[in-house]
């Protein structure tokens, strides 16, 4: 089961809403850099934690085992539930000859193919059962925080890995409201490292849709390649936009214009 990252996205725009308030009327906006995906895994059935293949900070791929859960007992349920379907089938099929030769009647026939489609029932979910015993990974990243630790008995439900994708990075930033229509999707920007004074280019890949009203900003998401992961998740810095103008109806400059 993989949890929901708004809870994460609203945290860290309170961050963000902090570096903001200090220092988007200096040389930038301030933003934080958060990983693209980060979700929680969750146990599907009840059963022990067998293994888990990577530890914390440790990368994988799409599609590797993370996790492998205790398989016995849904196995033999497995092996149970394609015994009873073959059984079942059969019986259906032999009806159905039976039925033909006016040996049995409808209402057997009928009650020998409902219990084939039952048993058939039966059968998927416990392949399905069997197979959510072993948690792969749905995407590409890499391991943020282990929730359960092997040959402890976990509950449906229960999490068992944090994962995160920083392949691509997000500075997420709050923008004052004089700034909407400027900065949209596909526009430009510069992030510029607290510390290492490093720059970081990068293109918006969303926009809020609504602006604040309590603060008169809105926010924006801006894509940031980390493919060599150089760069961690966490990172601060200032966010400029090179094509966007700061200046708006009103301001000295745009008055200092109209009256020459």
């Amino acid at each position: 089961m993989i949890g929901n990252p708004s809870t994460y996205f609203s945290s860290a725009i309170l961050v963000v809403s902090l570096l903001f308030s200090h220092d988007a009327m200096g040389n930038g906006y301030g933003t934080v850099l958060l990983p693209s995906k980060r979700v929680v895994l969750s146990a599907r059935v009840d059963s022990v934690v067998k293994k888990q293949h990577f530890k914390e900070g440790e990368k994988f791929d799409k599609g590797d085992v993370l996790v492998e859960l205790d398989s016995d007992f849904y196995k033999q349920l497995l092996k149970r539930a394609e015994a009873e379907h073959a059984y079942y089938k059969k019986e259906a099929s032999r009806n159905k000859g039976l039925l033909e030769d006016d040996a049995v009647g409808e209402a057997d026939y009928a009650k020998s193919v409902l219990m084939r489609e039952s048993s058939a029932a039966n059968l998927a979910i416990a392949r399905m059962n069997f197979e959510r015993c072993v948690i792969r990974a749905p995407f590409a990243g890499r391991v943020a925080k282990r929730m359960a630790k092997e040959f402890e008995f976990v509950r449906t439900s229960q999490p068992l890995l944090e994962i995160i994708d920083d392949r691509t990075l997000l500075a997420v930033v709050h923008l004052p409201a004089e700034l909407r229509g400027k900065v949209e999707i596909g526009s430009k920007a510069i992030v510029t490292l607290d510390g290492t004074g490093k720059k970081l280019h990068g293109v918006v890949r969303e926009v809020s849709a609504e602006i604040d009203p309590a603060s008169r900003s809105f926010s924006a998401k801006i894509a940031i390649d980390n493919k060599d992961s150089k760069l961690t998740a966490g990172m601060s810095g200032t966010v400029a936009f090179p094509n966007v103008s700061k200046k708006t109806p009103g301001s000295p400059e745009q008055d200092a214009k109209g009256k020459k």
